[in-house]
């Protein structure tokens, strides 16, 4: 985008053009701010192989496990995020089914706020040292020990979930052809 720069070196008018980039900036200005990019770091060869170690163990280790969360018939795990009350007549209009719920703050005026909590629990499986590296081992026994305590690695694993009650029943969609 060329831009107009005045000159009056004396009684006459001189006009030259200069050409700019989209973001105003002139070549050498570009050529300046190309030369102060940021670079990576080089690793050297023994950071290399600490890496690709961390990154190998780190594929098996940390991991997820999750198990039911039931109190009285509603679902009492962790919170759903975002982890912020919600209206009850918002919970209401948006379909939340009642009894899946925990109501707080309600009074005279108000019908209270809604903490909603999934069914189940979750827990981060792996025992990672200092240097960031796992203990393979204790990791293995940690994740033995709470399998016996029924943990399992996905959610749909989980025995007795409660299914999912949903007013909101759409039509199939139609196959094309």
């Amino acid at each position: 985008m060329p831009q107009l720069e005045v000159f009056r070196p004396s009684d006459e008018l001189r006009i030259r053009v200069k050409k700019i980039d989209s973001a105003g900036r002139t070549q050498e200005q570009v050529d300046a701010m190309a030369r102060n990019e940021i670079r990576p770091y080089k690793l050297n060869e023994h950071d290399q192989a600490f890496a690709h170690l961390i990154a190998e163990e780190q594929n098996i280790y940390p991991k997820v496990m999750y198990r039911l969360a039931l109190k009285n018939g509603k679902p009492a795990g962790d919170e759903i995020n975002p982890s912020y009350p919600l209206p009850f007549d918002l919970a209401q209009m948006i379909g939340v089914p009642e009894g899946q719920f925990k109501v707080i703050g309600k009074t005279r005026d108000s019908g209270g706020y809604v903490v909603l909590r999934h069914p189940y629990q979750s827990i981060s499986v792996g025992v990672v040292r200092h240097d960031a590296s796992i203990d393979i081992e204790a990791s293995k026994k940690q994740e033995k020990d709470l399998r016996s305590k029924g943990w399992v690695d996905r959610v749909q694993d989980i025995k007795g979930l409660p299914e999912l009650i949903s007013d909101n029943t759409f039509d199939p969609v139609p196959l094309e052809g």
